[in-house]
């Protein structure tokens, strides 16, 4: 497996959460809100909200891209039911946020770190990224999006990998 075969392959850990081999079978279940962190020389994470009928799970899945590979990506999956108030509550400031979703970019860079957050339901979808800082006009985003991997940090088992 090439280097770029595993990147391929861990990134689409990364991007498809419910799908992750190592965590209990999720059938039907939706991707209400998955935020990211992909540092360059550190370990990579994103969080998910899954939605299952009426229940809700956490999920966190990490590369950890530092470690020599000799053939898969080393990646770590971890996963806890959420208490719908705690989801609904950190929804409901996110959706508070008024940002300008186009704006010009100028920056340029190689190394560094990609952040995101993208919500999904039936019908409607939003999905918002930056590199390194997020321009002036998304600063609560940015904020909140911190906030929110704090508080998903606090509610899952300790990483594997130290983030």
């Amino acid at each position: 497996m090439t280097n770029g075969d595993r990147y391929t392959k861990a990134m689409a850990l990364l991007e498809s959460p419910a799908k992750y081999p190592g965590l209990p079978a999720r059938d039907r279940s939706l991707v209400q809100l998955r935020i990211w962190r992909y540092p360059s020389f550190q370990a990579s994470s994103s969080w998910a909200v899954l939605r299952v009928a009426k229940a809700h799970f956490l999920r966190r899945i990490t590369w950890d891209q530092r470690r020599p590979v000799i053939a898969e990506p080393i990646t770590y999956g971890s996963e806890v039911p959420l208490d719908a108030a705690v989801f609904e509550a950190l929804v409901h400031r996110l959706q508070a946020i008024q940002l300008p979703p186009f704006l010009p970019v100028s920056t340029v860079g190689i190394d560094g770190t990609s952040y995101g957050v993208e919500v999904g339901s039936f019908g409607l979808s939003a999905r918002l990224s930056w590199w390194e800082s997020a321009p002036e006009t998304w600063s609560l985003l940015q904020e909140w999006h911190a906030s929110a991997i704090a508080q998903f940090e606090g509610l899952l088992p300790v990483s594997t990998p130290s983030l």
